[in-house]
């Protein structure tokens, strides 16, 4: 039985879904990466080339596009929400982590003790980002 239902799209029409959760067990925060849907192929698309895995109809903010959703989308124009922290006590959103320098984040992670949280930035290891 759900108990309750949380929007966490904070208006983005690009968000597509969550994945890759990490939770802190000092300030009982869930951490939650977010996926997007990114427009290809076109003039005017997020990006211009599709990439290998080619195109699918992508629906963004009540249009269709060509596009992918996912991790195909990781790093890219679109990708620009990151990383959700969520209260678990308070359940309430608290905002969210979307750049390491001038990358996007990816995979967030807690320290055992829960003292830090890094986020990795799509950057090829150049930065990461440590909150205490």
């Amino acid at each position: 039985v759900v108990e309750k239902s949380i929007s966490m799209d904070n208006g983005n029409p690009k968000l597509s879904g969550l994945y890759e959760m990490a939770y802190n067990p000092k300030n009982r925060h869930l951490y939650v990466r977010s996926q997007v849907c990114c427009t290809c192929g076109f003039e005017g698309a997020d990006t211009l080339e599709c990439g290998r895995y080619g195109t699918a109809n992508v629906t963004v903010d009540g249009v269709e596009y060509q596009g992918q959703c996912g991790r195909h989308c990781a790093g890219g124009p679109a990708d620009t929400i990151g990383v959700f922290e969520f209260d678990t006590v308070g359940e309430k959103l608290i905002g969210n982590h979307a750049f390491v320098g001038s990358s996007g984040v990816d995979t967030p992670f807690t320290s055992p003790d829960g003292e830090f949280v890094i986020f990795f930035g799509l950057n090829g290891g150049k930065q990461i980002d440590i909150l205490k």
